[in-house]
């Protein structure tokens, strides 16, 4: 080992020393310390930086007191963030934290992971509402980079994540969580440990690799009981489905929001519902827009025709519901398609309320009262 190195391991070692020694718990305290006589202010920035990042988030903070120089330089030090509520009081571990991410405001960091185990609200020690606030604003502060990785929350039952341009890694394991729904960039969702996920809804993006890439989310999918997909415009390119979609086995409630340029045919959905054996109901709300300088978008889902969509006998699917109705030929061959799949239809609702026209002489109830006319009767049917 050479004197630089051995310098350098005694100053480290001196000032953990030191720290462990002189500085105290309370972080709102400004109890005077003076540095230990090791040379240390004749050390250059860089060299400081070094002898930091081998301190915790905790022992860096404290040592900052020490010296006014070593006020910023600590936070290039720490770019990782952890944050532990072992052997603190609620109110004090969210003041730390607090304090530390106020400090980091404007900086870039590379990890953020708070341990917050805190959180159950008992008669004696009730969970103010405030709590939850300052909660919040921690997933925002996180939202605000461009990583975010939520582990293993003890009482987490359902999350909600969306408008977060900057988020390119969301990284989720919860072991209570239920219900999540994440509008974001294609590739950025990790799920691990989530065996009680049953709800889940997508967008942007992360819902266009749900049709396209199927197998990326097949070790979460089959234990779905609710799915919302709200396809938006425009995207990167047109969608291209594998043959073989992914097998939602306990799927009982499938939601579509649905952008299209009118006429566009809607039949490829069909293969949504064959690979969900156990559907009961089906929701497909349509909002139409018109092409871009005479082109299409490129579309999320891709254009089926009817030779090509899939035939097969549906068994459970007992409710249909179209919202955004005007009478397209699309909608009416999806409808009729839907009829000679499901045996098991019992129920049709068609919602006719669309921003699509606003020419008065046009009525799309006058179109779906027609269609439902040529329909089975022991179907029931409500239009609006």
């Amino acid at each position: 080992m050479d004197g630089a190195s051995s310098q350098q391991n005694t100053t480290i070692s001196g000032i953990r020393k030191h720290i462990h020694k002189e500085l105290y718990d309370d972080l709102g305290a400004n109890k005077p310390n003076s540095m230990p006589d090791i040379g240390i202010d004749k050390l250059s920035d860089d060299l400081l930086i070094i002898i930091l990042s081998g301190l915790n988030l905790k022992e860096a903070a404290r040592a900052s007191v020490l010296s006014r120089r070593w006020k910023n330089l600590w936070r290039s030090a720490i770019t990782n963030l952890e944050f532990d509520d072992t052997g603190m009081k609620r109110s004090k571990f969210i003041s730390w934290v607090n304090t530390i991410l106020k400090l980091y405001e404007s900086r870039s960091i590379d990890s953020l992971i708070i341990h917050f185990t805190n959180t159950r609200s008992l008669p004696s020690r009730p969970i103010k509402r405030s709590t939850y606030h300052e909660i919040d604003n921690w997933i925002i502060f996180a939202l605000e980079k461009d990583k975010l990785r939520v582990v293993d929350p003890p009482n987490l039952k359902a999350l909600e994540i969306k408008k977060c341009p900057y988020l390119q890694t969301l990284e989720i394991s919860a072991l209570k969580l239920a219900s999540l729904a994440y509008e974001g960039v294609k590739n950025a969702l990790l799920l691990n440990k989530i065996p009680n996920l049953c709800e889940l809804t997508l967008g942007s993006g992360v819902c266009v690799s749900f049709i396209s890439e199927p197998q990326a989310h097949s070790h979460y999918s089959v234990q779905l009981v609710k799915l919302r997909l709200k396809f938006y415009l425009p995207i990167d390119q047109r969608t291209i489905a594998p043959p073989d979609l992914l097998m939602l086995c306990c799927l009982k409630r499938l939601e579509m929001l649905c952008p299209s340029p009118a006429g566009r045919s809607l039949l490829f959905f069909a293969s949504l519902i064959k690979a969900s054996p156990q559907l009961r109901e089906f929701r497909i709300e349509m909002s139409y827009v018109e092409p871009n300088n005479g082109k299409l978008w490129g579309m999320p889902f891709p254009s089926v025709s009817a030779a090509e969509a899939v035939k097969f006998d549906h068994k459970n699917l007992e409710l249909v519901e179209m919202a955004g109705f005007v009478g397209s030929s699309s909608e009416k061959k999806f409808l009729v398609h839907l009829f000679k799949i499901a045996s098991s239809l019992k129920r049709v609702v068609i919602d006719t309320q669309s921003d699509c026209y606003d020419d008065p002489d046009f009525d799309p109830k006058e179109h779906a009262e027609h269609l439902v006319s040529t329909f089975p009767h022991q179907v029931e049917f409500i239009l609006k």
